[in-house]
């Protein structure tokens, strides 16, 4: 299966944004059993595992980087589905 690039700075902000709502929850006292809690922990390491994958691929880019290939990638996806 083909894995898209992420930005990790991107992830890292959704992931900031999901922690804040899971502790909304905790500190309004929600049941652990309710669906909703249960589907935005399971979120929220979903965004953990693709921030990891994020970075490798950054890492791995880094001593392999070709620039026009990074040019296209953000004119043609990040500018679109940006």
């Amino acid at each position: 299966m083909y894995r898209q690039y992420e930005n990790p700075y991107e992830l890292n902000k959704y992931l900031c944004e999901l922690e804040a709502e899971y502790q909304t929850l905790i500190e309004s006292g929600v049941d652990a059993d309710e669906e909703n809690f249960i589907d935005l922990c399971c979120e929220i390491a979903d965004i953990k595992e693709r921030i990891n994958f994020a970075w490798q691929d950054d890492e791995y880019d880094y001593d392999n980087r070709d620039y026009e290939d990074e040019l296209w990638i953000y004119e043609n996806v990040y500018a679109v589905y940006g």
